[in-house]
């Protein structure tokens, strides 16, 4: 064989190796790759911690509490550092808390669903920024109330809970401070509403229950201004519902006095029940005064009802009230057949057709003293000075008193009663009934001097004759006071007090004799004599005329 013949044998069996160990090698991974995907996978087991999450749908604005929290399974790489984790350092270090119960009380600010992981950010911590405003439902209002052990159920009362406001007030009446009695009633004014805070502290549920000061309640509109109103007229205090409810147990509308709760005031009222009513024949349109009313017992088949009760009305609460329809004698006046003084439309209703109403200033002195009532029949008198412009006037200025307006009937006054003694007190207005033109004179009087009232008797009797005939009659400074009147005729030099003086200088000086008396001469009008009283001491001489 040639050298070439060799070489060419020699490189085919070397590329014949070489693809051999190559094919083996491919077929060998081959058959790796068959054998490992028949295999059955192994689970790689992954660690999981405890997230806190929504037991149920949580919309925004609810209040929160532990039972609508659970525990549940969440895969550690998938945690969220917001999340709140049970029994974990590094929850605690990032502030989330693992104790559900620290967080009652507070408010969803964005709705969470069922099994949604809890974090802060969506809730809303009492006393921070916002939380009132996230907490109120659409259109609802806040308002907060003092309370205290009594009146906020001894602390038992937390947020969310539904609470009743009830209202204890005591009415009394003019009759019934005369006689020290008091009727006293309790009354739900709102029923079913939540709670929103107790003071701006939430206590853990685990500790000990804490009383707050203040109670923060979710209201409408209406609501809360009937709130407001409440407050002002008694003693507010909270009932707590039950989570349960009952239709039977229920009230529309929950209303106690102190005789459903006392039997002695129940026995007294059923032997006491007496009824307003007429003494004579009333006719309509007139201001009912004390002698027009008194008191009946109520017969026993009577229900009474409409009637005014002794005891929750007095005749002094009563009197100047403006009569609707005519009564007669011994009948009952009715609640619906008066419209008292204050009342709604009650000046309108009294008030003559054609006439006015003008109200004027009074003090105790000018009103009467307070024993002027509405329907009484008074007169208008002006006080005022006038300044004398005359040429060397004796006297100025000048003061006069006198009757401007008579026979004007009153239609209302501001009147109270003293606690201490029980007698009528005039307050600082009265209204008359008047014309057109004499609510002109009313209105420019005031302007001019003092107003006051005189009390015209019943029936009035002025001689006969018809009021606005009279002559009109005032009385000046000098025609009340005698002295004045004198001191301006005779002038100062008579002055009474100045001549008992001059008498009695004239006995203590000793005289001393002194020439006749020049005989009088007729031809003259008068004569002028002057007595000249000499004395050791220097001497006085007294003239006179």
């Amino acid at each position: 064989m040639n050298l070439a013949r060799i070489l060419l044998i020699v490189a085919a069996l070397a590329v014949a190796g070489v693809t051999a160990f190559l094919v083996k090698n491919y077929l060998q991974d081959k058959e790796a790759q068959i054998a490992a995907n028949n295999q059955k996978p192994v689970a790689k087991k992954t660690q999981s911690v405890q997230v806190l999450v929504a037991l149920n749908n949580l919309p925004a604005g609810t209040i929160v509490n532990p039972d609508l929290f659970r525990w549940q399974n969440w895969p550690e790489d998938g945690l969220a550092p917001e999340y709140i984790v049970q029994g974990t350092a590094k929850s605690e270090a990032d502030g989330a808390s693992v104790k559900p119960a620290a967080l009652t009380g507070w408010a969803v600010r964005r709705g969470f669903t069922a099994g949604e992981p809890i974090t802060k950010a969506r809730l809303l911590e009492p006393g921070k920024a916002g939380f009132l405003a996230g907490v109120l439902g659409p259109g609802m209002r806040a308002a907060s109330i003092s309370i205290n052990a009594e009146t906020g159920a001894a602390g038992f009362i937390l947020p969310g809970n539904r609470v009743d406001v009830v209202l204890t007030q005591k009415i009394r009446q003019a009759e019934d401070e005369a006689s020290g009695r008091e009727q006293v009633i309790s009354e739900t004014v709102i029923s079913d509403i939540r709670v929103l805070a107790i003071d701006q502290v939430l206590n853990d549920i685990e500790e000990q229950t804490k009383l707050g000061k203040t109670v923060t309640l979710e209201l409408t509109p209406k609501q809360a201004e009937g709130l407001s109103v409440a407050k002002q007229m008694g003693r507010i205090s909270l009932s707590l519902r039950s989570l349960v409810r009952d239709a039977k147990l229920e009230m529309k509308s929950a209303f106690t006095s102190g005789k459903e709760v006392s039997r002695f005031l129940r026995d007294r009222a059923s032997t006491r029940s007496r009824a307003l009513v007429a003494k004579q024949k009333l006719p309509a349109g007139i201001l009912l005064r004390d002698t027009d009313l008194t008191w009946r017992l109520l017969a026993a088949d009577d229900s009474g009802e409409g009637m005014i009760f002794e005891g929750l009305a007095s005749i002094a609460a009563l009197r100047g009230s403006y009569l609707k329809a005519s009564v007669d004698g011994h009948s009952a006046i009715l609640h619906e057949n008066i419209i008292r003084p204050g009342q709604q439309g009650f000046i309108i209703a009294a008030l003559a057709p054609g006439l006015r109403a003008v109200s004027m200033s009074v003090t105790q002195i000018s009103g009467v003293s307070g024993f002027i009532s509405p329907g009484d029949k008074v007169d208008l008198l002006l006080t005022h000075q006038v300044n004398d412009t005359s040429e060397s006037a004796p006297l100025s200025p000048r003061k006069f008193g006198e009757t401007i307006l008579r026979d004007l009937r009153l239609l209302a006054i501001e009147q109270v009663i003293d606690a201490n003694t029980g007698k009528p007190q005039v307050g600082s207005t009265v209204t008359l009934e008047v014309t057109p033109k004499e609510a002109e004179v009313v209105a420019l009087a005031s302007t001019m001097g003092e107003l006051s009232l005189s009390l015209r008797s019943v029936p009035a009797d002025d001689g006969g004759g018809d009021d606005n005939l009279q002559e009109a009659h005032a009385t000046s400074d000098i025609e009340t006071s005698q002295a004045l009147l004198d001191w301006l005729i005779l002038g100062t030099s008579h002055e009474p007090s100045m001549l008992q003086r001059r008498r009695q200088l004239n006995r203590e000086y000793v005289k001393p004799k002194t020439a006749a008396a020049p005989a009088k001469n007729d031809s003259e009008d008068s004569i002028e004599s002057v007595t000249i009283y000499r004395a050791t001491n220097p001497t006085t001489v007294v003239i006179e005329r």
